[in-house]
């Protein structure tokens, strides 16, 4: 998964220099906001080992290939997504 340059796997390091982040609260989890998602939604985890592990997404937000949250597998293999 990616959200515009952000990839998974990437360290935490490389995922702020890109600049589409707010700055990591590492008191719980690793975890930080897309500077661009609705108030409260678009969190970005981290892990230690595995970098960028998880790219939250809201009700808005389509992937590159034009696929939302809610949508079905079904109905995306027959649009050819």
């Amino acid at each position: 998964m990616e959200y515009g340059t952000l990839r998974l796997g990437m360290t935490k390091a490389q995922a702020v220099a890109i600049g589409l982040l707010g700055p990591f609260d590492d008191s719980f989890c690793s975890q930080a906001f897309l500077r661009d998602a609705p108030a409260g939604w678009g969190r970005v985890y981290a892990s230690p080992e595995r970098g960028l592990s998880a790219i939250e997404a809201w009700s808005t937000l389509d992937t590159a290939e034009g696929l939302h949250k809610g949508e079905r597998a079904g109905d995306a293999a027959a649009a050819g997504r």
